[in-house]
Parts: C-alpha cells; structure tokens; sequence
C-alpha cells in the first residue's frame, strides 16, 4: 500500500501539472446571425463571450457575394461582445458561404442561425474541422437538433471536470440501475439551472460557482479514497453538482447569447447531447474496467483508491487557483 501511496501520489502530481493547461470548462460558444430583409438587405450579427483562449482570434467571413454597407457598430451587452453589420446580398443568402476564421485554435464553436424572409430559420454550430457551410435552399428540420446537439457532446467531451465527476460516479454507485438514476440526476440538476440562467431567472456570479464545483470534486475523491461502493445511488450528491455545473456553464452561455427564438429547442437538444455524452463514456469506462479486471487484475484490485488520488490532486489545484482568483 506504501508503494501505491508513493505513485499514485506521484501520478496525481504529474496531473496538477497538466491542469494548468486545461480547461475545467468548455467555452462558450459564439453566436452567428444572419436575418434577411427587404431588397437583399441582410443583417449579420456577431456575439462573442468575453472569455477565450490566449491567443486566439475569431472573425466571421462575409458571405459570399455579398458586400458590406455602411460602418459596423460595436457594442458590450450582457457581459459579451456583439458586433453589427448591414449587408448587400442580391437573391438572398440561399447557396452563400458562411465562415467563421480562427475556429481552429479557439477551443470552442460557433452558433450559426441564418433567418429568411419569409421567416424561416436553419441553424448549424461549427466548429474547427468545419468551419464553413453553404446556405441550404429549404432549412432541414431535424437541423437544429442535431447541431444542437452536437454542442451537447462537445461540452461533455470538452469538460474536464465533467468527466471526472462520471468517472467518480462510476466508480462509487455499484449497480447498473444505481448509476443510470444517478447520472440521470446530474443531468436534471444541470439542465434547470443552465435553463433558468440562459432564460434570466437567476443570475450567479461565476467565480464562487466555479470554486464550489471543484470543492464537490475534491468531496467526491475523498469518498472514493475510502474504497468504498455504495448500492444506494447518491442522488442528491449528483443532482445538486449537476445544478452546480449548470450555474458554471450557464453564466459564459447566457453571455454568449443563443437564439431567443429557439432556446426551447436549443436547451432540449443539448441536454440530449449531454446525456448521449455521458452515456457513451461511461459505456467506455466499463470496457475499460473490464480490460483492467481481465489483464491487470492486481491493478484492479485497488478499486476506486486508484484514481482517487488523481480526481482529487486536480481538484484540489483548481480548488486553489479558484480561490485565488477571487482576489
């Protein structure tokens, strides 16, 4: 036990020092909208979070073939950035390209919601191995949900500490029911208080949010560290780290900005991709715990201990580097 203590204590070192590079949250994603009007005018707005990678730079593309009039405006509204242009797009933007530069190095996506004239509307979310579309003639129907919810996967594939927190959840709740109920449970919980934040009922500030999520976290490794497994699923645990990582995402979301006309839509979408998310890991986490049991059975033996030690370094550094950036 000594020598796994000394490293397993060493492993989870290695992902402290990893973590200062990753993000504990997928970024929000910006927003692209399109609206045409009369006589081939077409208004583009652009909305952008406030918070992206170093570096990094997006830009949208003008359609193409259509040209710019006039001075775009610039404004901040709801803690983002939004940026207004007026366009001359002769016939419409039907068979136009639509790109957004800089996707690639961004870590996030980008929301592209295109409205006709006669009131129509398609979305599309892209991001950087798709980072351009041509303008459909006729907008599909199933379009929204399933780019919606591929943003749902994406912040699922994307968040860290999301992940962990399944993996935590994987290892303590013994049963296969006990676990689909719990996982259940953090998806309700996510999926009111993003609804809620996005829709303007409650409004949080981040900083306090995002320290309470890795104190959860750290909660969670101490449990595991115990190398225990509990056939009652913790329900009320999962449901109220779901209702705090809802509150995380919610605020750079909410900044972001989604379309009013389509939130209903956008939220269910992207709690069905959530859920798809979480389902498709933990289906990798039992293959990987049955390779364990198979090929590495004294490995397998530690149980939970083993990556307790890693759930909770990480947690602990973004428990600390969270605190500090209260002041």
């Amino acid at each position: 036990m000594r020598t796994w203590t000394r490293h397993g204590g060493a492993f989870g070192l290695a992902l402290v020092c990893l973590a200062g590079g990753a993000w504990a949250h997928p970024l929000a994603p910006s927003l692209l909208e399109l609206s045409e009007g009369g006589e081939g005018r077409t208004a583009m707005t652009w909305r952008t979070p406030r918070v992206r990678v170093a570096g990094s730079r997006l830009e949208p593309d003008t359609p193409s073939g259509c040209a710019v009039l006039g001075t775009p405006t610039h404004a901040v509204e709801r803690g983002g950035h939004v940026t207004r242009w007026s366009l001359d797009c002769p016939d419409g933007l039907t068979g136009r390209r639509v790109a957004v530069r800089g996707l690639a190095d961004s870590a996030t996506d980008v929301v592209v919601r295109v409205v006709r004239a006669d009131g129509r509307a398609s979305s599309r979310v892209l991001r950087g191995e798709a980072a351009a579309f041509v303008v459909p003639p006729t907008p599909s129907r199933f379009e929204p949900l399933r780019s919606y919810a591929s943003l749902g996967l994406g912040h699922i594939a994307s968040g860290a500490d999301h992940l962990l927190f399944l993996l935590g959840l994987f290892l303590l709740v013994s049963g296969g029911r006990a676990l689909v109920l719990t996982v259940t449970a953090f998806t309700a919980g996510h999926a009111i208080t993003l609804g809620l934040a996005v829709l303007g009922v409650v409004s949080v500030p981040a900083a306090p949010v995002e320290v309470a999520i890795a104190a959860s976290l750290m909660l969670l490794a101490l449990m595991l560290s115990r190398g225990e497994r509990r056939r009652r699923a913790p329900l009320v645990f999962a449901g109220g780290f779901g209702l705090l990582h809802g509150l995380g995402f919610a605020g750079a979301l909410s900044r972001a900005g989604l379309p009013e006309a389509q939130l209903p839509l956008a939220l269910f979408s992207f709690h069905v991709g959530i859920e798809a998310g979480q389902i498709a890991f933990l289906a990798i986490c039992g293959a990987g715990s049955a390779v364990l049991r198979r090929w590495a059975p004294r490995l397998a033996a530690f149980g939970p201990r083993a990556p307790a030690y890693g759930i909770g370094s990480l947690a602990a550094f973004w428990l600390i580097e969270r605190v500090a950036s209260l002041w």
